[in-house]
């Protein structure tokens, strides 16, 4: 009764990286969360966001991390968003969110203070819920709504509507490039279906998109 976070905070830091660098990274991030972050996480979920916020050095740099807690509905997912340097606004990453079929229906930002010698880390934990309530396999999506979504957010994606596929086709970022090329290709060709209207079909029609690719 008498441990604090910080105790247990110490302790799985000891645990992951040993005696020595443990509490090297416990001088850096004893001080680094805030109340309300202590509050909602337990020192071996900060471990997880300590595991990202390492491997940040870059102002800009971007770490993801999508996850469900035991108590969460099936059509739900956490999503973390970390970000070097100032903090995001909702605006930045809600239409990718939305392009990508999900709902953001929480946001909790946090910032982790670092000290003077390396850069700030703003964390955005995201409550995201499938438009169509459908259940999220995260086993299944996790690594593949990553990666287009970093694609989106680095500009090397198109964010669109075509991203739907992603979750609804199980479609790779390059694969639902390939189809949104074959639309681009048509209405130049001067198809007069709208990109709208194929958007929503291959979304409508999933198996379809994949038996397309």
């Amino acid at each position: 009764a008498a441990r604090t976070w910080n105790d247990d905070l110490l302790e799985v830091l000891i645990d992951g990286w040993g005696a020595e660098d443990g509490k090297g990274l416990f001088a850096t991030y004893s001080k680094a969360f805030s109340g309300g972050y202590r509050e909602i996480f337990t020192a071996r979920e900060a471990r997880v966001d300590i595991e990202k916020i390492e491997g940040m050095t870059v102002e800009g740099e971007l770490a993801l991390n999508m996850y469900r807690p035991i108590e969460a509905a099936d059509h739900t997912v956490r999503f973390k968003i970390y970000h070097a340097g100032a903090s995001l606004a909702l605006s930045d990453f809600l239409p990718m969110l939305e392009n990508l079929g999900l709902k953001v229906l929480e946001e909790r930002p946090y910032k982790i203070d670092r000290g003077e010698t390396a850069v700030s880390v703003w964390l955005h934990d995201l409550l995201l819920a499938d438009a169509s309530e459908g259940s999220l396999d995260l086993g299944a999506i996790k690594a593949r709504f990553q990666e287009a979504f970093a694609r989106l957010w680095s500009g090397e994606v198109e964010n669109d509507g075509f991203n739907r596929l992603v979750l609804q086709a199980g479609l790779r970022w390059r694969e639902v490039v390939v189809l949104r090329a074959y639309c681009k290709y048509l209405r130049q060709a001067g198809v007069t279906f709208s990109q709208d209207y194929m958007e929503q079909t291959l979304a409508a029609n999933a198996g379809l998109a994949r038996a397309l690719v």
